[in-house]
């Protein structure tokens, strides 16, 4: 991850837009019935996916996401995290573990053209609380 203490990332991207919100009760039914034009997007780093993940999520952890994982052609892209990326206008829904990283990654996509991002800003702590997963 980067060097940069997390405060500091924080106040490094922009406060002027905020990408919309995701509720659990929103987000559940996506999982159930995945499409094609939507990403689930855990942008915690490797080492924290052995928890679980969301079902139907992709991994694209926040280092990544702040080396431009986004900006990437779409051949480097899918070598480097083994699928396809996502076009621009397809959704995106973001979470991590808290909400803090994916507020930083929902920017950075933003950044990069991403037109159609949410933010599951309960995160995998919600989600493990809600699906009653110890």
């Amino acid at each position: 991850m980067s060097s940069l203490p997390r405060d500091a990332l924080l106040k490094v991207f922009s406060e002027d837009w905020e990408a919309r919100q995701i509720t659990y009760d929103e987000l559940k039914p996506k999982t159930l019935a995945p499409h094609p034009n939507m990403y689930i997007v855990d942008v915690r780093e490797p080492e924290e996916l052995a928890a679980g993940r969301i079902p139907g999520a992709v991994n694209v952890p926040l280092s990544a996401v702040l080396a431009g994982a986004f900006a990437l052609d779409p051949t480097a892209f899918s070598a480097q995290f083994g699928f396809n990326k996502p076009c621009e206008d397809q959704e995106l829904v973001v979470y991590c573990k808290k909400g803090k990283r994916s507020s930083i990654a929902c920017d950075s996509a933003k950044k990069a053209g991403y037109n159609n991002i949410a933010e599951y800003k309960g995160s995998w702590l919600d989600w493990v609380s809600r699906e009653g997963i110890e």
